[in-house]
């Protein structure tokens, strides 16, 4: 899966647009005028596909960091869940919550390790 798939995966997901409307679905950092809640994914790191005879097959597993955002927690974990939903099938490596309840917000990030 690549980057537009990913978005695709993502802005596409019933689940999620109940919560997000696809306009607040971010390839990068989250904006600072974006609008809550929201989601975020970035790539972070590939680990190409070799073999030994051929060497580099043009493909990948590459690692991706999707943030989920809410000003509210009962709507992040909503969301969480959402986003789990539609990434089902493939590597969670990690969720971790990154919440600023002085601030109201609240955030998870969930790397998946993606086959390209």
């Amino acid at each position: 899966m690549n980057e537009q798939q990913l978005y695709t995966a993502l802005s596409t997901s019933a689940d999620i647009t109940q919560i997000v409307n696809s306009d607040d679905i971010y390839s990068g950092y989250l904006p600072e005028s974006a609008k809550l809640p929201a989601v975020t994914f970035y790539y972070v790191s590939s680990d190409p596909d070799n073999t030994l005879h051929d060497g580099y097959t043009g493909h990948a597993l590459s690692r991706y960091s999707i943030n989920v955002w809410s000003k509210s927690y009962p709507q992040i974990q909503e969301l969480r869940a959402a986003v789990k939903a539609a990434m089902a099938g493939h590597v969670l490596q990690s969720d971790i919550p990154l919440h600023e309840p002085d601030n109201q917000l609240y955030r998870f990030v969930l790397d998946y390790t993606l086959y390209d």
